[in-house]
């Protein structure tokens, strides 16, 4: 091969290499962002959890 044939084909092995790079990425973020929903629904569910639970305490503080 000459040096024209071997960077073609390094090129194409870096484009496809990249196209790799990039689909795995995309679905990376995809899924941070689906684990970073549901961490934020778990704290608000925490959250509310903690408020029920002092309401709860008043209102059995108040009975006694």
């Amino acid at each position: 091969m000459n040096d024209s044939a071997d960077i073609k084909t390094a090129a194409t092995r870096l484009q496809t290499a990249l196209r790799s790079l990039e689909e795995s990425l995309g679905s990376m973020s995809t899924r941070v962002n689906s684990l970073e929903k549901a961490a934020k629904e778990a704290e608000s569910f925490q959250q509310d959890r903690a408020q029920l639970a002092t309401l709860l305490d008043e209102s059995t503080a108040k009975e006694a």
